[in-house]
């Protein structure tokens, strides 16, 4: 069995981790656009929502 290397690993979950921030960011600024009325709370839900359901 092929031993885990901590260095590959933490660089993996960092980069997964940025690109789960970027498509956040994105969805969340889109989202602001749309909805300008909307408050941070419901920017919040919504964007996590968009990229829950395309992960599926």
């Amino acid at each position: 069995m092929q031993e885990l290397d901590p260095k590959k690993i933490h660089k993996k979950m960092k980069a997964m981790n940025d690109m789960f921030m970027f498509a956040y960011q994105l969805k969340k600024s889109q989202l602001a656009k749309k909805h300008p009325e909307w408050t941070e709370i419901q920017l919040n839900h919504a964007a996590y929502a968009l990229i829950e359901r395309g992960c599926r």
